[in-house]
């Protein structure tokens, strides 16, 4: 989305009695008119970018590491295979960190213990196939994706429509400009000046509200018995008389993120994890197209 935040122009009032082009004096003495226009141009995105990693262990930092990089070259190749050019791929880099295990001990205490190494890479991917964006990311997991970050979603070439944009204002400006001056007894106006500021937001935000299946419900534990694992205190509760509260409290929350995020022109959708990630991006996607 294009938005000109402040096209502002400066126009002088030209007087019916005016037939000569006005002097440095005249214009001192003529009424200015000062138009604030905002101009707001919306599209829909042509390219789609995506980090996606691999992950490895192994007893040893080298392993891992050879691990690793076996399965970056296996998801570069799909990623390859997929019709992503050479220069729309970039690998990040690798990171490598211990991996340890916790080993809990009587009174609460416990020691971690090194198991081994936890070598990773990601890989920048853009895509300019918006509409085979679930079928790539189906073949990045297939081929080994631990991770997605994605997609953002993002306008390639701005630049014809902040023309666009500029000339809408432009129009709208002398227009607004002009009326002003015929209602105050002028016969046109004179463009003096013109200030420009021009943000562009290039890709879309969109809140998530993602539950698990029995984050919405309490499952059916009946008295469940709790204990601190320092004092020994313990506390049993009946998750019968939580079910109500409970439910209203998640109802009010995803209601409250409803709001907020409709309140700040944010789009929000609840994604529900027992689906796959491209159900959910799927139906992002239709909403986009139907929207454009």
């Amino acid at each position: 989305m294009l938005r000109i935040t402040s096209a502002i122009l400066l126009a002088a009032a030209v007087p019916v009695s005016a037939q000569t082009p006005a002097s440095i004096d005249e214009m001192a003495r003529t009424p200015l008119v000062r138009v604030n226009i905002a101009e707001t141009l919306r599209t829909p995105p042509d390219e789609a970018s995506l980090t996606v990693g691999t992950q490895a262990k192994a007893p040893t930092a080298t392993a891992a590491v050879a691990l690793s990089k076996t399965k970056t070259e296996k998801l570069l190749a799909a990623i390859r295979g997929a019709g992503i050019r050479e220069r729309d791929i970039q690998t990040q880099g690798i990171q490598l960190q211990p991996d340890y295990r916790w080993d809990a001990e009587p009174g609460g205490r416990g020691r971690q213990t090194l198991i081994g190494y936890i070598a990773g890479n990601s890989v920048l991917i853009k895509t300019r196939n918006i509409d085979k964006l679930t079928s790539l990311l189906d073949a990045l997991t297939t081929a080994g994706a631990d991770s997605v970050y994605g997609p953002n979603f993002s306008i390639a070439d701005p630049a014809p429509l902040r023309k666009e944009a500029r000339i809408r204002a432009m129009a709208r400006g002398q227009a607004e400009a002009t009326e002003y001056a015929h209602n105050n007894g002028y016969t046109s106006v004179r463009l003096l000046s013109v200030e420009e500021g021009v943000s562009y937001r290039g890709t879309d935000v969109i809140v998530t509200g993602a539950r698990v299946g029995n984050e919405l419900e309490l499952p059916s534990l009946h008295v469940a018995r709790y204990q601190d694992m320092e004092t020994g205190a313990a506390v049993e509760v009946d998750a019968e008389d939580l079910r109500a509260p409970y439910r209203e409290r998640v109802r009010a929350t995803l209601d409250h993120l409803a709001r907020e995020a409709s309140g700040r022109g944010i789009e929000h959708q609840l994604v529900n994890t027992s689906a796959p990630y491209t159900v959910a991006l799927e139906a992002y996607l239709g909403f986009r197209h139907g929207r454009a």
